[in-house]
């Protein structure tokens, strides 16, 4: 009987130990295996935009811009004219980073993926897009390869490709990147991540003015203190009152958008009008109805 026991707690340690081995072997594997899809470009969502994480998921034995480099982004103009080629350049530096990797995206104040990425192609791209999912709206993103870590100077990398601005316009556009200084030891770990954002606006050439008056039902007398609100495509409105005769004027407003236009008093009705600006309106013109 003692013997019968025996080989039965043999038998337990002998399955503990295999599951144990077997643990330990999928933790290493899998901690592999994110150190290898990293190396060949992080998953999408990770430059710390709005609704985002940043590296630091994964690469987390440092706190966010907590090292000594730095990840930027040139070449983007101060204003965009819609369909406008711009070329952009990303660069992470850190004096003692052994290879390099980045993450970045654009967005409206929506939260929406606006304008397009075109990269190099070639035999070994050092660029790629991939697309992903945050809060429900699709984001594109821009990162490197695994033919794209390897420093380009002494303590940095940097990577160049196209983006294209929307049109028509969407105003103010967002950059968001994340860059990785990492030591290359074939996983996550004694890596420094680093973020960064910068803003562009319309140019103002793509700005014109709408303005006409608000009637009475009589069609004749102007209607004063009535509210007129310009709403775009995007549900951004804002709002003026009209003067003692009725008038009102917008200024400022990005062309080559749909807008609607609507008018709200506590003695008349008025239908709401769809403008498509191309330019300058004038006489948009409301008679209230009884």
């Amino acid at each position: 009987m003692r013997f019968f026991y025996r080989r039965v707690a043999i038998v337990k340690f002998a399955i503990i130990l295999v599951f144990g081995v077997l643990a330990v072997f999928i933790f290493v594997l899998n901690d592999r295996q994110k150190a290898a899809a990293s190396s060949a470009g992080p998953s999408a969502s990770h430059t710390n935009a709005p609704g985002e994480d940043n590296c630091t998921e994964c690469h987390s034995d440092f706190a966010v811009n907590s090292g000594t480099g730095i990840v930027h982004i040139s070449g983007l103009p101060q204003t965009y004219m819609p369909g406008q080629q711009i070329p952009i350049t990303v660069q992470t530096s850190q004096s003692d980073g052994v290879v390099y990797g980045f993450q970045l995206t654009a967005i409206d104040s929506q939260g929406m993926q606006t304008g397009t990425f075109s990269v190099p192609g070639g035999v070994s791209p050092e660029t790629q897009t991939m697309t992903g999912i945050v809060a429900g709206k699709s984001r594109i993103y821009v990162e490197h390869t695994v033919d794209g870590i390897v420093p380009t100077e002494f303590g940095s990398k940097s990577w160049s490709f196209m983006w294209t601005a929307p049109s028509p316009s969407v105003g103010r556009v967002d950059f968001y990147a994340a860059g990785n200084a990492a030591n290359s030891d074939g996983n996550t770990t004694g890596d420094y991540i680093y973020t960064t954002s910068i803003s562009v606006m319309p140019g103002s050439a793509g700005l014109v003015s709408i303005n006409g008056r608000v009637f009475m039902s009589d069609g004749v007398r102007g209607l004063r203190n009535a509210t007129v609100v310009l709403t775009d495509s995007n549900g951004v409105s804002r709002s003026t009152t009209t003067s003692s005769f009725g008038l009102y004027s917008f200024t400022n407003v990005q062309s080559g958008q749909t807008y609607t236009l609507s008018v709200i008093s506590r003695f008349f009705r008025f239908p709401r009008r769809t403008l498509s600006v191309t330019g300058d309106l004038t006489n948009v013109d409301f008679v209230g109805l009884e």
